[in-house]
């Protein structure tokens, strides 16, 4: 759980996880077949990558009583060199 954890504050992994995998791992059932399948391509996919950290260096917190803007994140992830992510 430690790699991919929830960057809601009080939102336990496991929440998050099941809530992935609800809304987007089983539109691939076809291709990984398990939950485990999907959770492990997604681990490997993501790699040296701890979006956590990467947020974090920019002052970028998980916290209730405090938002950040769209903008903020993007600027953050792309000042690591990172592509800009899709949000939805």
């Amino acid at each position: 759980m430690n790699d991919w954890p929830s960057l809601n504050a009080g939102e336990s992994d496991f929440d998050f996880w099941s809530e992935e995998y609800s809304r987007y791992g089983k539109c691939g059932l076809d291709y990984f077949r398990t939950p485990d399948r999907y959770f492990t391509r997604a681990i490997i996919e993501n790699g040296a990558i701890d979006i956590t950290k990467v947020l974090a260096d920019k002052g970028i917190l998980a916290d209730n009583d405090r938002t950040y803007s769209v903008q903020q994140l993007f600027q953050a992830i792309e000042d690591r060199g990172l592509n800009r992510p899709q949000i939805e």
